[in-house]
């Protein structure tokens, strides 16, 4: 789970239902959280998480102070800090990924996690493009954001084709109903 600032919302519901499970003795698989806030005074949940981290309804909690020292740090910077444990998270054939927060800080998070999975997990770009298609297709891949991706031209690509197909044969209909009724057409001709 990646949820920076008020990102952190949603996923604090996704770990109150882990701890519900918990209290019905249902065994939990790993929880891994990365959060990034300003400083201490920003760390919203901080001794809720802690108390989960405690319990094991949370099994790793990595956060990040964009401003406590000189040197800004965010989610993910820690998790570039980490890519065998990160490869090794995403890698789990049961892994859902949840991001909650900035959509540019989402396209940070991802590019990180795309480079981890290239290095680590030893992928080529197709194959690594397969990877994450394949969660996203068993619905493994969650993404909350809000403001604009960086990741637009990908994104956009499609639609284009897709608008740009609707509109050639738009243009087609048009091509062939102006000349069925040109006067070069035999059609219309008077007798």
């Amino acid at each position: 789970m990646v949820g920076p600032g008020t990102g952190l919302s949603p996923l604090i519901a996704l770990l109150q239902h882990r701890e519900a499970l918990q209290n019905r003795k249902t065994p939990l698989g790993e929880a891994n959280l990365y959060f990034g806030c300003r400083n201490g005074n920003d760390f919203l949940y901080e001794e809720q998480l802690q108390t989960w981290l405690d319990r094991g309804v949370l099994t790793g909690l990595e956060v990040a102070f964009s401003r406590l020292g000189e040197q800004k740090q965010y989610v993910q910077n820690l998790m570039e800090e980490q890519p065998e444990k990160i490869w090794q998270i995403l890698s789990h054939p049961q892994c859902h990924y949840y991001v909650c927060g900035d959509a540019k800080m989402a396209d940070d998070v991802f590019a990180v996690m795309m480079a981890i999975a290239k290095k680590q997990g030893k992928l080529t770009h197709t194959e690594m493009v397969q990877f994450f298609e394949r969660m996203q297709q068993e619905k493994r891949f969650h993404a909350d954001v809000w403001g604009v991706q960086l990741n637009f031209k990908q994104a956009i690509q499609p639609v284009q084709k897709n608008n740009y197909s609707k509109a050639e044969l738009w243009l087609n209909r048009i091509k062939d109903s102006v000349d069925a009724y040109s006067p070069e057409s035999n059609l219309h001709q008077n007798p």
